[in-house]
C-alpha cells in the first residue's frame, strides 16, 4: 500500500508543474503585432443573414493588411489600446489563450479573443470576434465581425 501511495505522489509531483505551465496567461506588458489577413462582417435580422455589411459603430473596423498592436494589460487582459479594446483573460487552452467579455444586460453578446501559441508559448496568430445585438419588437438583430490576424 505504501508503494502505491509513493508512486501516486511521485506521478502527481511530475504532472503538477506541467499542468501549472498550461494554466497561465502571457506575462503582463507582453506586446506583439499581427497583420489582419481576413475580415468577415455579417448581420442577422430575424432569420435573414446579410453578408459583407459595414462594420457598425462600437466595433473596431480594421482593414485587411492593417497591422494591429496587442498588449497584455495589468490585469492580464488582451488590449488594443489604439481602439480602446480590452478583453479579460478567461483561460489557457494549451495551444491558445482565450479572452472573453461575458454577455451582460448592457451587452447581450460578449466579445471573444483567441491568441494562438507555438510550442514555446509565443503568440503566433489572433482571432477576434465582436458582436453587437439589439431587439426591436419581436425581431433580433445581431452584427458579427470576425478578424483573423497572422
Amino acid at each position: 500500500m505504501k508503494q502505491l501511495l509513493l508512486k501516486t505522489l511521485a506521478c502527481a509531483a511530475v504532472l503538477l508543474p506541467l499542468s501549472e505551465a498550461h494554466a497561465a496567461n502571457f506575462p503582463k506588458g507582453t506586446t506583439f503585432t499581427r497583420t489582419v489577413t481576413e475580415k468577415v462582417s455579417s448581420k442577422t435580422v430575424g432569420f435573414k443573414v446579410f453578408k459583407k455589411v459595414p462594420v457598425p459603430a462600437g466595433i473596431p473596423n480594421f482593414k485587411v493588411g492593417q497591422k494591429v498592436k496587442f498588449v497584455i494589460g495589468p490585469k492580464g487582459q488582451l488590449q488594443i489600446k489604439k481602439n480602446g479594446v480590452s478583453i479579460p483573460f478567461k483561460s489557457d487552452g494549451g495551444s491558445a489563450n482565450v479572452y472573453v467579455v461575458p454577455p451582460s444586460r448592457t451587452k447581450p453578446s460578449g466579445d471573444i479573443g483567441e491568441v494562438f501559441k507555438d510550442s514555446t508559448g509565443k503568440p503566433t496568430s489572433v482571432a477576434l470576434s465582436f458582436f453587437k445585438s439589439k431587439v426591436s419588437g419581436y425581431t433580433a438583430t445581431t452584427n458579427t465581425v470576425v478578424y483573423t490576424l497572422e
